[in-house]
């Protein structure tokens, strides 16, 4: 019995069983010690921040404002649906951009660009300088007399101006939607009206009325002066020839005393 309890155990302090030769105990040890040593490295190797993490590339619409049938407001609209569900900034915003602007967009960026721009500072600079400050009769009227693209057919141009006038007329009032409209048509009746469509100053039914009052005097008072200025030519000069008596021409210019 106490033989037994002296007996040395067959399991190593790991708990496994040692072979019982030199050779396969050394080659056990060596193969441990590799382990080890490659746990100890990965361990050891230096981490990336996730911040120089690059972020995967995406592909955006060519724009060149210098080609025929450029449209900076569907390019824009676009762009900004790509860039909500893969939102970038700074650097990766630039590089992105760099790859879709073209012609001289390409050399508007590179003078407007900063450290940490985001998109929708972009799209503010890049509707300011490629599509303007638009009021919605204005945009009415281009539209009506808008035509489509070479090679665009109807259903592809009516896909267009639905998405147009949805990105622009989703933040405005009804009235003035409704009242741009108004003014839209009145303009093409009388185009005197076309300077009221891009002041922007025109967004409810009494703005409308006020605008169209407005218009209404100065082109009764320019019917008026111009009546006057009418009537002044028409009246007979009051200048008198001392030869034959008679108004309208002086002595030397009267036909009765070249002949007697």
């Amino acid at each position: 019995m106490a033989d037994h309890e002296n007996t040395p155990s067959p399991l190593s302090e790991v708990g496994s069983a040692l072979p019982q030769d030199n050779e396969s105990v050394i080659a056990a040890l060596e193969a441990q010690n590799r382990a080890l040593l490659e746990l100890v490295k990965s361990m050891n190797a230096p981490r990336v921040p996730l911040t120089e993490v690059k972020p995967n590339s995406i592909s955006l619409p060519k724009f060149d404002p210098d080609s025929a049938g450029a449209d900076a407001s569907a390019w824009c609209n676009t762009v900004a649906l790509i860039f909500a569900e893969n939102n970038r900034q700074g650097s990766a915003l630039v590089m992105a951009l760099s790859k879709a602007m073209q012609g001289s967009a390409s050399l508007w960026l590179a003078q407007i660009r900063f450290s940490g721009m985001t998109w929708p500072q972009f799209q503010e600079l890049f509707v300011q300088r490629f599509v303007g400050i638009e009021t919605p009769a204005a945009t009415l009227m281009n539209i009506f007399n808008g035509r489509p693209k070479p090679g665009e057919n109807l259903h592809e141009y009516g896909s267009r101006l639905v998405t147009s006038l949805m990105s622009k007329f989703k933040s405005i009032e009804l009235e003035e939607l409704i009242v741009s409209i108004v003014l839209t048509h009145l303009s093409n009746l009388d185009a005197g009206l076309l300077k009221s469509m891009f002041t922007g100053a025109v967004k409810t039914r009494n703005d409308l009325q006020q605008q169209l009052k407005a218009y209404a005097y100065l082109k009764r008072n320019e019917s008026f002066g111009n009546e006057v200025e009418r009537k002044k030519m028409k009246l007979p000069s009051l200048v008198k020839c001392h030869h034959c008596g008679r108004l309208g021409h002086k002595i030397a210019d009267c036909q009765k005393r070249r002949t007697d």
